[in-house]
């Protein structure tokens, strides 16, 4: 009977230390009194600070990991660029090997975006010549390509 009576009275004792105010809380594995809320707001921002530094520090991978991205995009566009300059190149020194009466005749039948680079990428006196053979029109066309793509 004793000692049932000790259980009930260490439970309200309890229940009054809890009801006062007294017990502990355990956050962010530091024990503080439970009726502190300055500690408790302190180790509340403790804690957004760092999870702000790791989303600072995964956004600097990912950005990084976006550079990279980006200069391998700029490398491969280049590598695109080199080559299509090389293929106009080829193009335009087997356009002025042509006769050019037979070089405007097929320079009247390209896209006037094509003609253009071809003829941007020929010497000059030759690139000259063949206008002399090409349609007034599609000349004209062909030029202010010319003057878009410079």
């Amino acid at each position: 009977m004793k000692m049932h009576r000790k259980i009930k009275l260490l439970k309200i004792l309890l229940i009054l230390l809890i009801l006062i105010g007294v017990q502990k809380a355990v956050y962010a594995g530091q024990q503080i009194s439970g009726d502190d809320p300055i500690k408790i707001k302190e180790l509340q921002i403790e804690r957004k600070k760092k999870e702000l530094l790791i989303l600072q520090k995964r956004i600097a991978e990912e950005l990084k990991k976006l550079q990279q991205i980006k200069e391998y995009i700029k490398e491969k566009l280049d590598e695109i660029k080199r080559m299509e300059t090389d293929r106009y190149m080829q193009l335009a020194n087997l356009y002025a090997s042509i006769p050019p009466k037979n070089a405007g005749k097929i320079m009247e039948e390209l896209d006037p975006k094509t003609a253009a680079k071809i003829m941007l990428y020929m010497d000059k006196k030759k690139a000259g010549i063949i206008w002399g053979f090409i349609d007034p029109k599609k000349a004209c066309q062909i030029t202010k390509e010319m003057v878009r793509l410079k």
